[in-house]
């Protein structure tokens, strides 16, 4: 890579993530005009629509590799970024909130209840699911087919459930939020996000093999984490505007999405068998990732202490990947 090629691969993720930014923020707003129009709780319209919608880069991921034959590639990409999901996603804009005086844990209690159940059950699915595919084996079409069934049940199901109305910006929300509008606002928002988090994942990777980074390192990394761009985006700007619900719906959202919908369709259109106990050591960092948060949530604490325990678990499996043993026995 010539001197200008890396100038401009510079340019363009400096470029990318100051609009990745402004994105993000026109995602959280659109979203939280959604949740004030429709009466959807914010951790619901970040269940169903931010997490669908920032998991696209997975969902290309997994189509690709499918149809190249090449479903491992899918199936750790979405394991792997269930666990970043979790760890990363929750933890470093929670540490990052923590370190300029904001207190996160005052803003769980704000969760209702049928809110935290609706987390739980997303965490419980994406447990779940991973471990039984263990104990069975193999995956077949027949698995994806009740994946994806069980994605669009509890979709339909979470989307009849209403709040009753708050105030989320001081102003009457109802009467006077047009729900085409905002939801307009969300969707442009969403695809200016995954579209930069493109330009970030690609720009990087040239970056970092015009330095001699190996193409397993570039991808066990770079392009790992930068699928997770987009939630950590949206989650990020959830976060600093007080709105735990968005965040922590659009994460454990994209984890329950990642389980059901995306290996539905990596199970379907795969092939005949896929033998699911090579995957073993990232289900079971997922399963263990998925325990702390959901303890976590149950105690209805998530400062920084709580962050950085999830950044080791997420430290010990990147460890892991890489054949170093973090953990003495």
């Amino acid at each position: 890579m010539s001197y200008y090629e890396l100038l401009i691969d510079l340019l363009i993720l400096l470029v990318a993530f100051i609009i990745l930014d402004r994105g993000s923020l026109l995602a959280i707003n659109g979203a939280m005009g959604v949740s004030e129009a429709t009466g959807l709780a914010t951790s619901t319209v970040g269940f169903i629509i931010l997490a669908t919608s920032t998991s696209l880069p997975e969902v290309a991921v997994a189509l690709i590799a499918s149809i190249e034959g090449e479903p491992g590639i899918s199936i750790g990409n979405v394991l792997g970024a269930n666990i970043a999901n979790i760890c990363l996603i929750i933890g470093i804009p929670t540490i990052y909130l923590c370190a300029k005086g904001i207190n996160c844990v005052q803003d769980l209690p704000k969760l209702e209840k049928h809110e935290i159940e609706s987390l739980f059950f997303g965490l419980l699915i994406s447990s779940i699911v991973p471990l039984y595919l263990i104990y069975r084996e193999y995956a077949s079409a027949f698995i994806g087919i009740i994946l994806l069934a069980i994605f669009i049940i509890y979709n339909i199901q979470l989307s009849r459930t209403r709040i009753t109305i708050k105030d989320l910006g001081g102003k009457p929300s109802r009467e006077h939020k047009k729900f085409g509008k905002e939801f307009l606002r969300l969707i442009l928002g969403v695809t200016i996000v995954v579209v930069c988090a493109y330009f970030i994942v690609n720009s990087s990777s040239n970056i970092a093999e015009a330095f001699g980074a190996s193409k397993i390192l570039i991808g066990g990394t770079i392009v790992a984490i930068g699928t997770t761009l987009p939630e950590l985006a949206v989650s990020f700007k959830a976060m600093s505007k007080r709105q735990p619900g968005l965040a922590y719906g659009n994460t454990i959202g994209s984890c329950f999405f990642n389980i059901t919908f995306i290996l539905g369709l990596v199970f379907i259109f795969s092939e005949p068998v896929i033998n699911m106990r090579l995957y073993t050591n990232m289900i079971i960092m997922s399963l263990t990732a998925n325990v702390f948060f959901w303890y976590f949530l149950s105690m209805r604490r998530l400062g920084w202490k709580e962050s950085i325990v999830l950044l080791i678990v997420y430290t010990v499996f990147i460890g892991s990947a890489l054949g170093i043993q973090l953990i003495p026995i």
